[in-house]
């Protein structure tokens, strides 16, 4: 075969396979009206409606986003263990309430009842932020403010595991 032939022989099986998929088989006819597609959806929130296209309930992305920052509530069974802690953390505040408390000294009276994984955070404005693991049950919370004045809370992990949101990357 020369090589004018086996040019000859490629156009004509092109051809071929090109008329082949042209249409006039049995698969072409009436075309069928198109169905929907949910590469065209849209939110039953949006005021404009897009005729052919899926209307879907759509979530705020931002809660997914920030599912991050909602603490998980303690199991029934840790709920005893956590109000012992918050008891007992309450009273040791007690005594270093009256002089302005110091981090090191709130560290020292969560450490002083066997919670773990510690975490203080001290500012001269706003007072001492503090963060610990009631062991195998879930987390004690809060701060002192600059002026003396204690919240303390108990309650589950973050979703992270630990006790302290922690933001950013």
């Amino acid at each position: 075969m020369t090589g004018r032939q086996l040019e000859l022989v490629v156009v004509m099986l092109g051809a071929i396979t090109l008329t082949g998929c042209a249409g006039t088989g049995a698969m072409s006819g009436a075309n069928p009206a198109p169905s929907q597609s949910p590469y065209c959806a849209y939110s039953v929130t949006e005021k404009v409606q897009i005729p052919g296209c899926v209307m879907y309930e759509a979530q705020d992305p931002s809660q997914l986003n920030n599912a991050y920052k909602i603490r998980m509530t303690a199991a029934p069974k840790d709920q005893p263990a956590l109000d012992e802690a918050l008891v007992s953390a309450k009273a040791s505040f007690a005594k270093i309430l009256a002089p302005p408390a110091t981090a090191d000294e709130v560290k020292a009276a969560l450490e002083a009842h066997g919670l773990t994984y510690v975490e203080v955070a001290s500012d001269a404005t706003t007072g001492i932020a503090f963060w610990a693991e009631v062991v195998n049950h879930g987390c004690l919370f809060g701060g002192i403010s600059s002026d003396s004045v204690l919240k303390v809370e108990v309650g589950g992990f973050m979703p992270d595991g630990g006790c302290r949101l922690i933001t950013g990357h």
